[in-house]
């Protein structure tokens, strides 16, 4: 997958669909909500990548609450090198 695949999937994610706005925003409190899922993101980057880990998103979008599933992986993204290196932004 190239990088504006990558960029749109974490876009598609992490946008309101319904305002256009960025939904969600790096913060030690809202970290702490999502642990657990923030935990299976890292799992799946390490052992796939960001497609991956943006896999397992869509995955864990069919059972988890899409709050903390947001939540979860803006923190993960936020403090990941390889989106760093690609020069991928969070919205």
């Amino acid at each position: 997958m190239d990088v504006s695949q990558l960029q749109a999937r974490i876009d598609a994610a992490l946008i309101d669909q319904q305002s256009g706005r960025a939904w969600v925003y790096s913060s030690p409190y809202l970290s702490s909500l999502a642990i657990d899922l923030q935990d299976k993101l890292k799992k799946a980057a390490e052992n796939g990548g960001l497609e991956a880990m943006l896999d397992e998103f869509d995955r864990l979008a069919q059972a988890e609450n899409s709050d903390r599933l947001r939540i979860a992986l803006a923190q993960v993204l936020f403090s990941d090198p390889m989106r760093q290196r690609l020069g991928l932004r969070l919205p």
